[in-house]
């Protein structure tokens, strides 16, 4: 009977010592998916902040674009502008082209004309007219 106890308690010490055994392996494996989870975790929030800066600044250079090409807009507004009253002042129509008389004074009119806002343009653009 002795033996039979000495038997169970060993039986029943070595199913304890296995038992603590299998607690401590999954404790580590817990710890290690753990850490592992953790990595992957901090890898995925670096990669969407990286995402998000990545975003913003493309945003930032196309509002800067935008600033670039409106106020480029404006100048080149401002520059057709005081051009088109540099040719109102250069140019008027001669008294006889305010009323057309036939096709032909029209495009003797409209020839004068052109060839006037070719000199004009040419001038202009050597700064000779402002």
């Amino acid at each position: 009977m002795k033996l039979v106890l000495q038997v169970a308690a060993g039986i029943l010490l070595s199913s304890l010592i296995v038992f603590v055994l299998r607690l401590v392996l999954i404790s580590a494996a817990v710890s290690g998916l753990k850490d592992i989870t953790d990595g992957a975790i901090d890898r995925h929030n670096q990669l969407i902040a990286e995402q998000q800066e990545k975003v913003k600044e493309e945003k930032r250079k196309k509002i800067e674009g935008e600033r670039h090409a409106a106020e480029k807009a404006r100048v080149e507004a401002e520059k057709a502008k005081l051009k088109a009253q540099a040719w109102s002042k250069y140019y008027q129509d001669p008294q006889d082209c305010l009323v057309f008389q036939s096709d032909a004074h029209m495009v003797k009119c409209v020839d004068h004309k052109k060839k006037a806002r070719t000199e004009f343009d040419r001038l202009y653009d050597q700064s000779k007219i402002r």
